[in-house]
């Protein structure tokens, strides 16, 4: 695991599943969080422990339990929305993207221009407003 870890794009996990990362050394140096009776544990493959919901540290992405999985759900969807996310959609989403949008950059355009419209400034992130 902690090979391919190197080379991914996102490392995430839910709820426990943090644990597993950090005994694997994908934590080290990186704020997470997990299900909060064994949060403290983190600490000690040198991940940092932070009492969230959700924690998005470079491109470590960790839920605190399984009640969090909606918000680290939309975390991670905001982190790939962005504006200048690096990479594309692949395979059979791109197409699909590509079918109904034009582009992956055209979907980014339209669904900030609906967010905003539906929840206004203050509820899409900075770096999509």
């Amino acid at each position: 695991m902690a090979d391919r870890g190197a080379r991914a794009k996102y490392i995430t996990s839910l709820c426990s599943g943090s644990l597993i990362l950090r005994a694997a050394g994908l934590l080290k140096g990186y704020k997470a969080t997990s299900h909060w009776p064994v949060r403290h544990v983190l600490s000690g493959f040198g991940a940092i422990p932070t009492d969230a919901r959700v924690v998005r540290d470079r491109n470590r992405i960790t839920g605190a339990g399984v009640t969090a999985g909606l918000d680290f759900g939309l975390s991670l969807f905001w982190q790939v929305m962005q504006r200048n996310s690096p990479g594309q959609p692949k395979a059979e989403l791109a197409k699909v993207i590509d079918i109904r949008f034009g582009s992956f950059s055209a979907l980014q355009e339209q669904f900030t221009k609906a967010a905003l419209s539906v929840f206004g400034s203050g509820w899409v992130p900075a770096e999509l407003g």
